[in-house]
């Protein structure tokens, strides 16, 4: 998934780097309008893998919590006062 990420983040990367250049005025108008759709596109792109991967590690995260409480438990049961 950050593979995935890193690739979107360099296709932006790049994509600025070409708004930089020098507009011809007949067509600068039709020019905004894709790169507002093609910056939107990137934009969800790179929110939704950061939302996956968000939701992973709260998961994850959720999973370690249950797994060391029941250790916990356990061992809390084998000692005898």
């Amino acid at each position: 998934m950050t593979v995935e990420a890193h690739k979107q983040l360099d296709l932006a990367d790049a994509e600025f780097k070409s708004i930089k250049k020098i507009f011809d005025l007949k067509t600068s108008g039709s020019d905004y309008e894709a790169r507002k759709k093609t910056a939107s596109a990137f934009r969800k792109t790179i929110e939704d893998v950061f939302a996956t991967v968000t939701n992973a590690n709260n998961i994850i995260q959720g999973k370690i919590l249950i797994l060391f409480s029941s250790i916990k438990d356990s061992r809390y049961n084998l000692c005898s006062i």
